[in-house]
């Protein structure tokens, strides 16, 4: 490294959450029979790089049955491809089984296919 570089960097967005910008964003849903009934369980992951360390990322519900993939800036960072994954779970059954979810991040909407497990 130069010695005129920084190995760190602060981010004036620091603290500020808003919808995820990485540009390498991967999707995966996965639903399984809840309870033994028709009900499923749907199960989100994501992953992602960013160039500095210090990044969060996470799904909220968006209230209109699909979710969004969020990220939290960090502040003082070092400079340093990192990588990050993110996940979900609905936790109880959906009465009516889905084949696909929408995940919404900073690129926009994502249409993504639930595979079955289990």
């Amino acid at each position: 490294m130069n010695p005129t570089q920084s190995s760190t960097t602060a981010s004036a967005d620091h603290g500020i959450v808003r919808p995820a910008t990485s540009r390498d964003i991967v999707y995966r849903a996965f639903g399984r029979p809840y309870a033994g009934g028709p009900g499923q369980v749907i199960s989100l992951f994501a992953s992602c790089s960013y160039p500095t360390g210090g990044w969060e990322i996470f799904f909220t519900g968006n209230g209109q049955g699909g979710y969004n993939l969020m990220e939290k800036v960090p502040g003082i960072a070092p400079q340093i491809i990192s990588y990050y994954a993110a996940s979900f779970t609905t936790g109880v059954g959906l009465a009516t089984p889905v084949k696909f979810v929408e995940i919404t991040d900073a690129h926009g909407t994502h249409r993504v296919p639930v595979e079955m497990i289990g």
